[in-house]
Parts: C-alpha cells; sequence; structure tokens
C-alpha cells in the first residue's frame, strides 16, 4: 500500500488555555486508508500493530493489519495479538466454513463454532473450537505441531504455560466451578478469579468459598482473607500481585520465590487499580485513608490530588507515572516528582509516557497532542474526526495514536 505523507505549515492554535503548535517537525501523520471502503472499525495495539475491518461489499469484510490486506469474508472474530506483537490469530467465517487465521496462513477449523484464541507469553497459538456439544483445544508446540486436548464445560479464558505444556480453565458445575488444569480438578467454590500461569508453570488463581477467599498457587494455599482483588502476574511471571481486605483493612501485596516472605503494603481504607513493575518488586496503586486519596508505589506515597488517574509503568519500567488534579492545579507525576501542567489535564484521560524525554501525550476527539512536562507547551498533527488511545512505540520512538476523517484512516504520530 502507499502511504501518502501529509505536510503542513507550522501555526499556534489557542483553544481556550490550550496552546498548540501544529508542525511537521515534530508531528504529522500517513495516509493508510483512503476511503474507498466503508471503515467498519480501526485500533492500534499496545506494541504499535495497527488494523482494521472494512466492508468493500455488502455483508463481506476485509482484515488489513499493518497494512496487508487478507481475503474477504462473510465475519471476523477475537483478532489477537502476541505479547510481542510479532504474531496474529483470527477466527473467519467463508462459505459456510470456520477458518482460524495464523499469520499468513488460513487452516479450516471443521467445526460448528469457534470457541476462544489467544496466545501464550511466548508467542505461541492456542485456540478451541465446538464439535457439536464437545470443545477441543490445540496448543502450538515449538515444533510448528498442535497438541490436541478436550474441555469440559467450560467458562471463562483457556491459559497455557510458557513451555505450552499445561493448561488450564475453569468449569462450571451446576451452581459452583472449580479449575481444571491438565484435565485433574479441583474442589468446588462458589466463584474463581485466575490470572496464569507463572514462570515455574505454576497455576494461580483465587477460590471464594462462602465469605472467604483462598490465593491458591496449583495445589498450594499461600494466602487466605476475607477478600482477594485485582489478581495480576508481572510480566516476566515471577510476581504475584493483589489485593488483601480483611474486615475493613486493606494491603496490597506482592508473593514471589524470590522473597523470603510475601510483601504487604501498608494499611489503607481502600485501595484499587494494582499495577506490577514489569520485572521489578514494585507495586503501585490508588489508596484511600481517613477520606484522604493518594498514590502508593510499595510503601511510598504520592500526592494525587483529589482526582487522579490510574498509576502506570512505563513499557520498559523505568518510569512510574500518573495524572492528578488537587482542586487548584493539574499535575503530571513522574518518579515521584510532580510538573505542573498550565494548560490543565483530565487525570482520567489515557497518557503515553516516552522514558527519558521531558514529554507525554494524550490524544483529544481530534488529535494526537504531545505536551511539554517543563512549559506545558503542546504540539498537535492534524485534526480528525474520532481518534483512537495514544501509544508511545518503543520500536519506531514516538507517539502513535489512529485518526479517522470522514472514512479515511490516518496514523498519527508526534516525536519526542
Amino acid at each position: 500500500m502507499r502511504y501518502k505523507k501529509l505536510f503542513y505549515s507550522c501555526f499556534i492554535l489557542c483553544l481556550g488555555a490550550f496552546t498548540y503548535c501544529f508542525s511537521q517537525d515534530k508531528c504529522n501523520a500517513e495516509l493508510l486508508l483512503d476511503g474507498s471502503e466503508n471503515l467498519v472499525f480501526a485500533d492500534i495495539d499496545s506494541t504499535g500493530n495497527w488494523w482494521a475491518i472494512t466492508q468493500p461489499y455488502s455483508h463481506r469484510y476485509s482484515v488489513i493489519i499493518q497494512g496487508f490486506r487478507h481475503s474477504d469474508f462473510d465475519s471476523v472474530k477475537q483478532l489477537m495479538f502476541s505479547s510481542d506483537g510479532l504474531h496474529y490469530a483470527y477466527f473467519a467465517f467463508k462459505t459456510g466454513q470456520w477458518n482460524i487465521i495464523i499469520d499468513d496462513t488460513m487452516l479450516s477449523l471443521k467445526a460448528n463454532l469457534p470457541g476462544i484464541i489467544s496466545f501464550n507469553r511466548r508467542g505461541f497459538v492456542f485456540y478451541s473450537m465446538f464439535q457439536g456439544d464437545n470443545e477441543i483445544l490445540f496448543i502450538e508446540q515449538d515444533n510448528g505441531e498442535f497438541f490436541q486436548y478436550s474441555l469440559f464445560n467450560r467458562v471463562g479464558n483457556i491459559h497455557i504455560s510458557n513451555d505450552c505444556k499445561h493448561y488450564a480453565y475453569q468449569a462450571k458445575r451446576g451452581n459452583s466451578v472449580s479449575v481444571i488444569i491438565d484435565n485433574i480438578e479441583s474442589d468446588r467454590f462458589t466463584r474463581i478469579n485466575s490470572c496464569g500461569f507463572m514462570l515455574d508453570n505454576s497455576f494461580v488463581y483465587v477460590a471464594e468459598i462462602g465469605e472467604q477467599c483462598r490465593l491458591m498457587r496449583s495445589e498450594k494455599e499461600l494466602l487466605f482473607a476475607s477478600a482477594i482483588s485485582e489478581l495480576q502476574l508481572n510480566q516476566a511471571q515471577t510476581i504475584i500481585g493483589c489485593i488483601k481486605r480483611v474486615g475493613n483493612t486493606y494491603n496490597a501485596m506482592m508473593i514471589s520465590d524470590e522473597f523470603r516472605e510475601p510483601f504487604y503494603s501498608p494499611p489503607y481504607d481502600m485501595i484499587s487499580n494494582i499495577n506490577l513493575h514489569p520485572e521489578a518488586a514494585l507495586i503501585g496503586f490508588k489508596a484511600m485513608k481517613n477520606n484522604n486519596p493518594r498514590i502508593v508505589l510499595n510503601s511510598s506515597e504520592y500526592e494525587s490530588g483529589i482526582q487522579s488517574g490510574n498509576p502506570t509503568f512505563s513499557h520498559d519500567g523505568s518510569a512510574f507515572f500518573f495524572a492528578g488534579d488537587n482542586n487548584q492545579d493539574q499535575f503530571m507525576s513522574i518518579n515521584g516528582q510532580k510538573y505542573i501542567q498550565k494548560n490543565g489535564l483530565n487525570p482520567t484521560k489515557i497518557y503515553a509516557l516516552a522514558p527519558g524525554s521531558s514529554t507525554f501525550a494524550f490524544t483529544t476527539s481530534s488529535a494526537l497532542i504531545m505536551q511539554n512536562i517543563q512549559n506545558s507547551f503542546s504540539y498537535a498533527g492534524i485534526m480528525v474526526d474520532t481518534t483512537s488511545h495514544p501509544i508511545y512505540n518503543h520500536k519506531t520512538k514516538r507517539y502513535e495514536a489512529l485518526g479517522v476523517i470522514r472514512n479515511r484512516l490516518y496514523l498519527m504520530y508526534c516525536y519526542p
């Protein structure tokens, strides 16, 4: 596909308290789709892959990924990317037959209905399909072959270990649920929340029965509490993070084989929106104590103002940041340093941050905006009708977002 670059002169536009410089030196755009086909949906993932679904004809749909157009289908479902952004897969229906597309390969499912499709942390694909009432799971192996397993009464997601040798899912039995790991069923519980396999292939989940919760690592009980919420693993799959509640007291906590004992944050009246560092033993979260909100990193507290966004780590973990509003100023907090923003910020927006730079980025309904942390000066690219969320693409070393003008799709970008 031939890309068309948009060039425009730099000029200053003032909208209320906001000042933007429209400059091709900092921000620009590429035309991705020219609007000759109806644009049904488009998005960009955290690794910088953009994709779109168009409708070239009535009741026919095309999938376009990074400019590569696939065949036309009657319908498409569950487009997924691997966590490294190198692979993709989705289900497609054509002439009475369900198929699965894995990168540039199309396989016939020979099934009544597709089930679920995803990738494990190493980028190996797995999917399920229904043959009558029976669900069959296929897991890609190192040699490219697929191992096949039968699933029974599955509800929710399927989890696959790093070595692709183990699988786990929840099964519903009447009014109860259980965890099945490699065809071995656990006890039955009222509710289960699972988050996946750790690096050693142990499976982590929370089981609730009555008014008590158990944090489980395969068959080993790690924690017993009134409530355990927001269960998650870090990207390295070595640290478990969660919120523990006993009575009216909340603690954020981390569990790892690298620790002699679990890490507990100070107690708070409320904790939410935990976020684990990709590799290190760091957990950020929003907290409340005596009606005073704050952002916490492990045991260190930061001013959050009366309203704040969710605390976030940059892709490489070098920056811990969030936006806040203290009713007088809006600010961006980066690694504990507070930067007042004269232009003002909406703390609830999604922000992208280039590690080591003096900028961050966000989207309005009509533009991708890059803002200087020090002086609040902002740069913008083209004006569009709608925008996607912003990302920092560490491969291209720039901020990116999609924009649509009528039926045309653009990749908007700004260089820090």
